[in-house]
């Protein structure tokens, strides 16, 4: 998540949408989904991107 001046608690609205697709992805692997499935559901590009959100949440 990226500070911004104006907003040191990072609640920019594209601060926001990554923390909710990130969460996301949190949910979807809990359910058993695989790590190419998240990345296709949710938009990221590779399932290496999904796995290493998920952790950085955890």
């Amino acid at each position: 998540m990226t500070n911004h001046p104006n907003t040191p608690d990072g609640t920019w609205p594209e601060d926001l949408g990554r923390r909710e697709t990130a969460l996301e992805a949190m949910r979807l692997r809990r359910d058993g989904k695989t790590w190419d499935e998240i990345a296709t559901e949710v938009g990221y590009s590779s399932r290496q991107d999904a796995h290493k959100t998920v952790k950085r949440v955890m």
